[in-house]
């Protein structure tokens, strides 16, 4: 892959998430952040040409020489599509027009598309269980006399576990499960405390901590290349893609922070700021830092017993 390449990709999956035509402040800032965090001019450079216009969506897909490349497009545009909701009629004539681009078949890419909708979909659907790793080993939480809250911490927990591993499946498309099984796990966290959630109200409480749904995706591809291809892609880049910040251990931490998070605010009744929510976020992102590497073996078990499309088609029902 060379520089040019690795740009094109990085812009596409830019593209994807402005293809309705604009995103939300909370989501707008995420892009800022994604580009400030990398560190990287080119980074930057990505972002600008994609918001001015001053490339196509046709013209990166050109740089993609190999099936490979273009393949890794695909993925990356349908999960970022998908990470808002399911697919709207300006983002699937997006993804349309971007198969076409990408010599991808018609009919495979709307398969893509409606599997890939149905697991969105499903997401707020209690009937449907995620396919959950086996409890960790007991003493993991502080104890309490309140079996709903020891539940919940396990469930959360079993989460971060899961979507880390799936960082490590070799399987693009199985990435796009991640933002389905933590909207998942936020519901089942609502439901315990007697809240009825949408898949709205759960994005609009990712939003108040500080974790959009899009950006998230966009940041997750973003130092995936950086983790993958270093300064010797990217010149000047890499100190991100250097720290324990990238695959895994992020979503890992993203996840049960996540979690955490629901926990207290369901728990209290919806009472508490946006501002609290953020101090929260923070204080259970440094825990889950210290948390990963404890569990990091039961990750990568997961991971070597999950099969990707195995995973998908459990979440589609």
């Amino acid at each position: 892959m060379t520089p040019e390449q690795a740009r094109a990709l990085l812009s596409l999956s830019f593209f994807a998430a402005f293809a309705e035509g604009g995103q939300s402040d909370a989501e707008r800032l995420k892009m800022h952040e994604v580009q400030q965090g990398l560190g990287n001019p080119d980074v930057t450079e990505s972002l600008r040409r994609v918001v001015f216009r001053e490339t196509t969506p046709a013209a990166e897909a050109s740089m993609l020489a190999t099936p490979e490349l273009r393949t890794m497009a695909w993925e990356m545009a349908l999960a970022v599509c998908e990470s808002d909701g399911v697919t709207s009629p300006a983002e699937r004539d997006f993804l349309e027009a971007l198969a076409v681009s990408l010599h991808r078949d018609a009919t495979i890419a709307t398969r893509d598309i409606q599997g890939a909708d149905a697991v969105t979909r499903n997401a707020t659907n209690s009937s449907i269980s995620a396919p959950l790793p086996p409890p960790p080993s007991p003493g993991f939480a502080a104890p309490t006399s309140d079996p709903r809250s020891r539940e919940v911490d396990e469930s959360v927990l079993r989460y971060a576990i899961l979507t880390a591993a799936i960082e490590l499946l070799p399987q693009g498309l199985a990435s796009m499960a991640i933002i389905p099984l933590q909207t998942k796990m936020v519901h089942g966290v609502g439901t315990a405390y007697g809240h009825s959630l949408s898949a709205d109200s759960i994005k609009e409480l990712a939003a108040a901590v500080g974790v959009g749904m899009t950006g998230q995706v966009v940041e997750r591809y973003a130092r995936g290349l950086l983790r993958v291809f270093g300064r010797g892609v990217f010149g000047g880049l890499g100190g991100a893609a250097a720290n324990w910040g990238t695959g895994p251990a992020m979503t890992f931490a993203t996840t049960y922070a996540m979690g955490m998070v629901a926990k207290q605010y369901y728990a209290g009744g919806r009472t508490l700021s946006a501002i609290d929510l953020k101090a929260i976020f923070g204080q259970q992102v440094e825990a889950a830092k210290g948390m990963y590497q404890r569990f990091e073996p039961q990750v990568q078990q997961t991971a070597s017993q999950t099969n990707p499309m195995q995973l998908l088609q459990s979440l589609r029902g």
